[in-house]
């Protein structure tokens, strides 16, 4: 009926819910395909390739697939937009998750079993993971998720008390 073609190899199964086709692929993109004429209704770029089976899942109030990259990175992203809206830092390669109970369970190639609480998330854009940012005054720009309740931010420097954040 249809064929469309990504710029990697499919590194996982497609998943298909309600006439969308969600595929990963080793170009470190997921897509959302029409399952009824092969259109493109979305693509969402991670960082590198995409390794797991994509799922669809709740998150914080969201429908949203998660998907693994060998970036090291979980990355939760919007059903309906592509739009990645938390990612969870494994630091390795990892398995495709699984959700029993509400909440996230991931395997890593570093040894490490995650099970992740699906309820709240927070993702910070900046500044960027493992960035040096010395003595001076930052901004830090990320995505607070919170599917009970009014998502909140606290902020800790070192090891000083945490002090609550404006959302």
């Amino acid at each position: 009926r249809w064929r469309y073609e990504t710029n990697g190899w499919i590194t996982g199964t497609p998943y298909v819910k309600d006439g969308v086709v969600y595929v990963c692929s080793n170009d470190g993109y997921m897509y959302a395909i029409d399952a009824f004429n092969g259109d493109i209704r979305w693509k969402a770029k991670t960082e590198q390739a995409i390794t797991s089976t994509p799922l669809v899942a709740n998150f914080a109030g969201r429908d949203v697939l998660l998907a693994g990259s060998t970036d090291g990175r979980l990355y939760v992203i919007e059903k309906e937009t592509g739009k990645i809206l938390w990612r969870f830092l494994v630091e390795d390669w990892m398995a495709s998750p699984t959700i029993p109970n509400n909440n996230i369970i991931i395997g890593s190639k570093n040894g490490m079993l995650y099970d992740i609480k699906t309820e709240r998330g927070c993702t910070i854009n900046e500044p960027e993971d493992k960035t040096i940012v010395g003595q001076r005054e930052i901004m830090v720009r990320g995505i607070a998720l919170s599917g009970t309740g009014t998502p909140s931010i606290s902020i800790r420097i070192n090891d000083g008390e945490w002090k609550s954040g404006i959302t």
